[in-house]
């Protein structure tokens, strides 16, 4: 297809406003039939030219220009070849259509303004100043206030920094898919991950939830994580009296050597 303009030639930009306040138009039309009148008399277009000047794609461009055809902005002919073949059409833009529908442009009142617009005493004499000056007491309320926040988030659970921002995200992607925990629900799953926090460890837990956001799962599958528990901690066993008794004569011994009132046979 090939879009020639007709209009006058100039060095500058100059359009009748009429199409830019046309009603019938979007802006996208506007925009391409502004593109098209921003070049000389004569000019030829190709909608994949067009297109190469915008992020809009063909499809765009061409319902564009289906609707500036439609408003008489642009007008079809038909071409023919020798013996009155068909060969194809051109079309010819214009900046100006019998089709252009105006707003209706509602006028200014004469007196805008009242008379008196600001009151004669706007400010009380005895007025408080603002003060933008940060305390540090209010720095501290404010953390306060954070870990007030986050306790009431966690249910009163105290998780690490990861798990915080783990747990903080899943009930984002619960409230995406519109399955936000009520008061009970949320202090039921705040406590089951605690729970499942001293059998596990915190990397294991991360992942899992991880995995379940990942899969598009609705809850958290708690049983993936079987075989996975925290190796039992080391109990220390309590050292023998005899020991204990053993060493505390070894010591009194030697500070007997050190001032002179015993031997080393006597260790």
């Amino acid at each position: 297809m090939i879009y020639r303009v007709e209009r006058k030639e100039n060095p500058f930009v100059q359009v009748d406003k009429g199409f830019i306040n046309d009603t019938n138009l979007g802006y996208k039309e506007k925009g391409i039939l502004l593109y098209f009148l921003s070049k000389p008399d004569g000019w030829k277009f190709y909608e994949e030219e067009i297109t190469a000047h915008s992020h809009d794609g063909l499809t765009a461009v061409r319902t564009g220009i289906q609707s500036l055809i439609k408003f008489g902005y642009i007008e079809r002919k038909q071409l023919k070849a020798e013996h009155g073949k068909f060969a194809g059409y051109e079309y010819v833009v214009r900046e100006t259509s019998p089709l252009c529908k105006m707003a209706e442009e509602k006028p200014f009142s004469e007196n805008p303004i009242t008379e008196n617009p600001i009151m004669e005493n706007p400010i009380s004499e005895n007025h408080t100043l603002l003060n933008n000056k940060v305390s540090k007491n209010d720095i501290s309320k404010n953390e306060v206030n954070k870990k007030e926040a986050a306790t009431d988030k966690f249910c009163g659970h105290e998780f690490s920094e990861p798990i915080q921002e783990k747990l903080t995200e899943w009930l984002t992607y619960k409230s995406e898919r519109r399955e936000c925990y009520k008061p009970t629900g949320l202090k039921s799953f705040m406590t089951e991950a605690s729970n499942k926090l001293e059998k596990y460890t915190e990397e294991d837990v991360i992942s899992l939830i991880g995995e379940c956001m990942a899969n598009n799962w609705k809850g958290i599958c708690w049983e993936k994580l079987k075989g996975m528990e925290k190796p039992p901690e080391p109990v220390e066993k309590p050292i023998p009296q005899e020991i204990l008794d053993a060493q505390k004569r070894r010591e009194e011994g030697i500070k007997k050597i050190k001032a002179g009132e015993g031997s080393w046979r006597d260790l």
